[in-house]
């Protein structure tokens, strides 16, 4: 395992393509970690954005509209709310109190790009892809969004996807299986979404046992921002 972990780590003067091969070469079963980054490269918005348009709604709802909220709805918040940062989770909870409704309040967030042009995976998605009909053999994400599944459809690699903890008895070992995608944060479409603090505190042990199988082996991070939750 160490031996596995320091070829993936970049050395000064190396093709950084050396080292993730030899990763891939040695390893059994190979884990990719996911964050925001990958998929704010595909024009999503941010963690940042999306809390920013949940302070629009909520000063709407007061009869404040957007044009004079400027582009910095945050400052209104802090004025209004005794000086502290708006949050996502907070937000949530405040403006969809059920699974139900925040579905139905994020669900643009994860199919639409910032100009509201139907999104589709990004570059750095489509080369997972590849490396995953080339090898690796898991694939661990906190983002609720499909653009992942998608990029492996469209590559013509079949992949397990486990998005809620009740899933993991029945799952094909990772050793055995193809390609297994973790959501460990659940999917936007179907199973529970874990969005708030006391949500993210009670992800059951079997969800934290299947992720733990994984991060045996190498895990190599493509977040480069914010995510959902605290958020996306």
């Amino acid at each position: 395992m160490t031996s596995a972990i320091a070829g993936a780590v970049p050395l000064p003067g190396v093709d950084p393509v050396v080292p993730l091969a030899s990763t891939l070469a040695v390893t059994g079963t190979t884990a990719v970690l996911l964050g925001a980054g990958i998929s704010r490269a595909a024009d999503i918005k941010t963690a940042w954005e999306v809390t920013q348009d949940l302070v629009r709604v909520v000063a709407a709802q007061q009869g404040l509209l957007h044009p004079d909220l400027g582009d910095n709805p945050e400052t209104w918040w802090r004025a209004t709310h005794g000086g502290r940062d708006p949050r996502y989770d907070e937000l949530l909870e405040l403006l969809a109190p059920n699974e139900h409704d925040r579905r139905e309040l994020l669900g643009p967030y994860f199919t639409q790009t910032t100009g509201g042009a139907s999104a589709g995976p990004s570059q750095a998605h489509r080369d997972l892809a590849d490396l995953a009909a080339e090898g690796v053999r898991v694939i661990v994400t906190t983002n609720f969004d499909r653009l992942m599944e998608d990029a492996l459809t469209a590559r013509g690699v079949a992949a397990q996807i486990v998005n809620d903890a009740g899933q993991v008895s029945g799952m094909t070992p990772l050793v055995h299986a193809p390609v297994t995608v973790i959501k460990v944060h659940g999917d936007y479409r179907s199973g529970p979404m874990r969005n708030t603090e006391a949500e993210l505190s009670t992800i059951p042990a079997s969800g934290r046992t299947c992720c733990g199988r994984s991060s045996t082996s190498t895990a190599s991070s493509s977040s480069a921002g914010p995510e959902i939750p605290t958020p996306r």
